[in-house]
This record gives structure tokens, sequence and C-alpha cells, in this order.
């Protein structure tokens, strides 16, 4: 990211009254000094590090610091303009003379307010872009892919933003988190913006819908791919992680916007969406679809296997009295519905005209990064297992996985895997029991232990085997790749789950290159 979108200075008016646009203001309760509204602010930060003269500083208390411990750093930093959601939090009484100068507006949600003046200071780039959003356990990173594949296909470039990083048409820069923090995430869609790119693909985590990253921005389109265990970590219980993901189709879709939800989650839930139009979707069952009579397109999208390919799947979609068939470079039943839905959400790009979307040209879709990428060892060293390596992460995405591998399969299975530390602990004796239910071989190893112990982690994994002992642990993540990949036989499938695209691993605070599909690829050889 190079090139740098336009910036615009703020000044106290333009950003009270937009915050007051977005209902972020408890009330008027505010610091305005004799100078203020003559002032312009050049920047925005929530790093009292990174402030200078002409900044915007916001405080608002996060998970593992509180930005209001660092106002009087703030203050003595002469910072002109201070957005808090705790006045109370101004150490004035102390030091009386430190904020009789600053500038000060008391807002509801500090993150929120960050999201909404990143947005101002960049012009509002979100209203002149055309913005999808995907949201779900697993499949996020898939379908934003998909869509982004069937965009280009069609000749159409669109900036991307997820997990497996973004991208401007061709040109990638690495992410940090599956939706930016919002001074990158509205840079982001400046550049578009700047650079022409009208159509915008992202991955939306319920972290950013929590966090208000999303605050300002009323989506296309959105899709609800899927819901199971994840993130309790930071969302203490099941219903909160759904009501926060569901909250997206209810708050961040504009009245002319489509919604497109997997039909699983309509015999589980009772989801509402703003949209106009709504497409349910899914594999065809045998089993009758629960009815959408409310909403203004009610038939269910549905869609056939047609037939099973070592490289790609031919598949043959159902929609509104019409059939499509093709054949798609993807593998596996949960791919072909994140197909489906990314497909569902280019129909309503080119305003519901399938005539406009190149069918012909659906082999020609490049491979997502990290998901279900199948690997080989060259034909003089064909005595080598299929290696197999994909993100998997969670107890479902896991699942999903081992199912597909065990249908295809006509060898044993081998898993590799571990769990990331400083995340949701409950998962990892799951994942244990879907492994040996669904693996003949299950090989324990570090993921990313982050600050946790690897062993601890380990140690909670292994008590959801109910025969141990049938368990290789091996916390060296390469020295467990390379033992089934060399004691592995030909026509077997290793499975290295957990890291998918990632290129490292991190151990403690930092941060060391890693590639499970480099290291696979030095054994097979």
């Amino acid at each position: 990211m190079n090139q740098r979108p336009k910036k615009f200075n703020l000044s106290f008016n333009s950003c009270f009254n937009h915050l007051k646009k977005f209902n972020l203001l408890e009330s008027d309760t505010y610091q305005l000094h004799t100078k203020g509204e003559k002032e312009e602010f050049s920047s925005i930060t929530t790093d009292s590090r990174k402030i200078s003269e002409n900044s915007i500083f916001i405080a608002y208390k996060g998970l593992t610091t509180d930005g209001h411990d660092y106002l009087a750093e703030a203050a003595k930093k002469k910072v002109k303009l201070i957005i808090l959601e705790d006045e109370s939090r101004l150490p004035s009484i102390e030091n009386p003379d430190l904020f009789s100068n600053i500038n000060w507006i008391k807002v509801k949600d500090g993150r929120g307010a960050w999201s909404v003046l990143s947005s101002l200071q960049f012009g509002s780039p979100e209203k002149s872009l055309n913005i999808f959003g995907v949201t779900g356990t697993n499949g996020k990173t898939t379908v934003t892919w998909m869509f982004k594949e069937l965009m280009r296909i069609n000749n159409i470039t669109c900036l991307s933003i997820g997990t497996v990083g973004i991208y401007f048409g061709d040109d990638f820069t690495e992410s940090n988190h599956t939706t930016p923090d919002p001074d990158i995430l509205y840079e982001l869609l400046a550049l578009a913006r700047d650079k022409n790119i009208s159509t915008v693909i992202m991955e939306v985590s319920s972290h950013a819908i929590a966090q208000s990253k999303l605050l300002p921005i009323r989506f296309n389109g959105g899709v609800f791919t899927s819901f199971s265990r994840d993130h309790l970590d930071y969302h203490k219980t099941m219903e909160e992680y759904f009501q926060t993901k569901a909250s997206f189709f209810t708050n961040y879709l504009n009245e002319n916007s489509v919604s497109i939800i997997h039909k699983d989650l309509f015999s589980q839930f009772n989801i509402k969406t703003s949209s106009k139009y709504f497409y349910s979707y899914g594999i065809t069952e045998n089993t009758e679809d629960k009815s959408l009579s409310e909403n203004n397109i009610t038939e269910p999208i549905n869609v056939d296997i047609i037939k099973h390919f070592s490289t790609h799947t031919q598949i043959k979609i159902h929609i509104v009295n019409q059939e499509i068939q093709g054949s798609i470079p993807y593998l596996a039943r949960h791919n072909v519905e994140n197909f489906t839905a990314a497909f569902l959400l280019a129909y309503s790009y080119f305003n519901y005209n399938l005539s406009a979307i190149k069918i012909e040209d659906w082999l020609d879709l490049k491979q997502v990064p990290g998901r279900m990428n199948i690997l080989k060892a060259p034909t003089e060293n064909s005595n080598k297992p299929a290696v197999i390596v994909d993100y998997a992460h969670t107890p479902n995405a896991l699942q999903k996985l081992l199912e597909t591998v065990k249908e295809a399969s006509t060898g044993t299975i081998w898993v590799v895997f571990g769990c990331g530390g400083d995340r949701d602990k409950g998962k990892r004796p799951i994942m244990a029991e879907i492994a040996e239910g669904f693996a003949d071989h299950v090989i324990i190893t570090n993921d990313n232990p982050r600050n946790e112990s690897p062993q601890e982690i380990i140690e909670q994994i292994m008590r959801g085997f109910k025969n141990p002992e049938k368990i290789l642990v091996e916390p060296d993540r390469e020295k467990a790749i390379s033992y089934a990949i060399l004691h592995a036989k030909v026509g077997d499938t290793v499975v290295l789950a957990g890291k998918g695209h990632e290129s490292y691993q991190i151990i403690g605070n930092t941060t060391y290159n890693f590639d499970d599909h480099a290291i696979a690829m030095k054994y097979l050889q």
C-alpha cells in the first residue's frame, strides 16, 4: 500500500456533529476552549506514543489496556482534542492547568468514535463504494476469495479484505486482522475509491462488529456462512457470539441490500434482516426447507453435487426457476456451498442477471490460500502420501475437513494439529474427540502457542481422547509434519490443520517464519 489516499483535516465542530449523527454522544458533555473552533486536527490515534500537536487522541477501555490511563501523557504532549468515554478520568483535580486548554468530547463508545472519525478524515469513502460483507464462524475467507475470483473472471477489479490479506485486484498486502482496525480500514476504502475500484468484498469478524469497526458502513450485501463454537475467550457465551454475528444483518445492511444466509442456520436460529432481497442456500436435501415467506424472495437456492473429481467438482445451482451447471476447481461439500454463496453475491452485483456472469470460466478460478490445498510429491518421489494443508482451527471446521478427506481417501488418514494459545480453551478437547473419530493416526503438536505454555495447551487437547495412549505428541511442528509424511504410505492422506495460509508461528512474543506448505514439500521431495 505504497500509495496514500487524500486525508482531510478535522475541526471540533465536524467531529462533534459527526459523532452526534451516529448517536455516539451520551449527552452534550464536552469542553471547548476559546480558540478551539478554529483549530484543525490532522491525525487520529489511540496510541499515546504517536500523539503530535495536531492529534486527536481517542481513549477507550480495551481488553488489556485502558486509554484513559494515558490522558495525562496526552495532555503533556499538547494534544489538541481528546475523545473519551469517562470524563471523570481527566486528572484535572491533581493538575488543573494540564487540561484547561484542551478540547474534549465524551462519547458512549470510543471504538465507534474511532471508526466514525477515521471515515470522516478520509472523506467518507464507504459512501461511494459497493461493499459486500461475509460473516460466519467458518467459510468467511473462502466465500470472500471466491467472490473476488468471480469478479476477476468477469473483468472487474475489486478490493478484497480478509484473513489471507488485502488484495487490490492482484496486488497483495499482508493484514494483521481479519477486519482491519479503523485507521487501516478506512484508508483502504479511500485508496480503492481513489484507484477507481468501486467494489469491495470483506470478511466481517465478530470482533469487528463488537468493536464498532464498521459503524459508518452500510453494506450492499451480506453472507452468513455458518455458526459454531469459536472465540469464547472474547464473547464468553455462544448466545453473545451469535447475537453479535446476527446484528450485522439488522444494523449494517442498506435498504436495497441482499442477505444470503445458509439454510441450516434457519433450523437453529430466528435470524432477522433489514435487506430488501433474501436468499437461503445449501446442498439439496430430501428434507423440506423451512418456509421463508416473510421475505421478498422466498425460494431457497439449492445446489446439487453432480460428480466429484480429483481436481474439481461438477455442480448444478437451482436459482429462480433456472438451473446453472458447471465445474468449479474446489473440493468438498462445504466449499460447494461456499461457492454458491459467493455466486449469489455476484448474482446480486450483476442486478440479478444470470447472463452477465461468465459460467464457462469457472475452472479458471484460483485456489483459496490455505484452504483444502492438496500437495503431492514430484513424480520421482511418488511413494509419498498426499498432503492437505487447511486452516481448520475450530471443531466444526476440523470435522468438515476430515469428513471430506475420509469420503475421498482410499488409504489411512493422518492428522497433525494443535490449538492456538490465548484463545478459546474449551474447544481443545472437542477437537481431539473429532480427530480421533475421523483419523487413523493423530499427532498433536504446537499451533501458535503465543503466551500460553505449549505443554499446558497439549495437555488440554489430550483430555478429549478416549485412547490417549494411541496419540503421538510432538511439540515441534516441523518434526510432527515430517514424521507423518515419512511414515504414511502411498494412498494415505496427511492432513495439516490449523495454520493454512499462515507463513509464521508465534511462540511467546516472537514471530518465527513457518509455512506448513513449505515444510510439507521439503519432506515430500
